[in-house]
């Protein structure tokens, strides 16, 4: 089955409406690479990461060449929220069937916060997996995480993973963007708590 971009909308739509989300919540992502679509669900990252939750946001694919994917997921409750934003610039080659390539040449984010919700520890550009290659079960992977901390209680949902924090608490937010070596691209966010 085809999912495309208007497909994706609708998901998400649906997700807003969803009886089983806060009443004071609201909920965000963004994910974009190239017009094509290479259908791998999974309801993990390909690769792990130091996080203990993640869901899929989406996934997209293309072809040879240089490629920038942007994965941005944010919690919201009311007037206060936490943002997450990875980007990885990635090359995919395809030299013949055997000999696909996958390989990230930069990964970097950005984070922001209002409201309840402060910035407690920003880390930009990590990339644990450079390299995809045909045949191999890794995949390039980057992400980026934010240690998020509030002044008073926070909750809030969104695609399978949720937040409920006192005042003074904090969570781990991460971002993750991973490229295989066929041109396949998942978008996903996950949390550590």
């Amino acid at each position: 089955m085809y999912l495309g971009p208007k497909h994706l909308k609708l998901i998400v739509l649906l997700i807003q409406d969803s009886p089983y989300l806060a009443p004071s919540s609201s909920i965000k992502a963004t994910f974009k690479t190239v017009p094509n679509y290479s259908g791998k669900l999974q309801t993990d990252t390909a690769d792990p990461g130091p996080w203990t939750q993640s869901a899929l946001l989406g996934v997209d694919g293309d072809g040879d060449g240089n490629w920038v994917s942007t994965t941005q997921w944010e919690y919201q409750d009311g007037v206060s929220y936490s943002k997450v934003e990875d980007q990885l610039n990635w090359t995919e080659s395809n030299k013949g069937y055997s000999n696909q390539e996958a390989v990230g040449t930069l990964d970097q984010g950005s984070e922001a916060s209002y409201g309840v919700v402060q910035v407690n520890t920003f880390s930009n550009s990590n990339m644990p997996y450079t390299t995809s290659t045909n045949g191999s079960s890794t995949w390039v992977q980057g992400y980026t995480d934010v240690f998020f901390q509030v002044s008073s209680s926070f909750s809030a949902s969104y695609a399978g993973l949720s937040i409920s924090v006192s005042s003074g608490g904090q969570w781990h937010q991460f971002a993750v963007t991973e490229a295989a070596y066929d041109g396949s691209v998942d978008y996903s966010q996950a949390q550590y708590t």
